[in-house]
């Protein structure tokens, strides 16, 4: 897509690429917030017994590292659609 752009060739195809990775973050944005109801509700699951205190903490900051990962980057992508168009 970016080499489309850069060479000016703003054609049906090129649009519809980018109507696909559009549609594809608000996707992942409306399933993440979906995911963190459902988390929220139901709770996390109960880490597994053999890890240790670091593996514990290393693999909730992992995952926690994920979820604003995955809200921050279709938000910022909403962000530059919505300001450049």
């Amino acid at each position: 897509m970016s080499w489309r752009a850069e060479a000016n060739n703003f054609d049906a195809l090129t649009n519809q690429l980018y109507s696909g990775h559009k549609l594809t973050g608000f996707i992942v944005l409306w399933l993440m917030a979906l995911r963190i109801v459902v988390k929220v509700k139901n709770g996390a699951p109960v880490p597994v017994a053999t890890l240790t205190t670091f593996e514990r903490i290393a693999s909730g900051a992992v995952h926690h590292l994920f979820y604003m990962l995955l809200i921050l980057i279709p938000l910022t992508g909403w962000a530059g659609v919505s300001a450049y168009g």
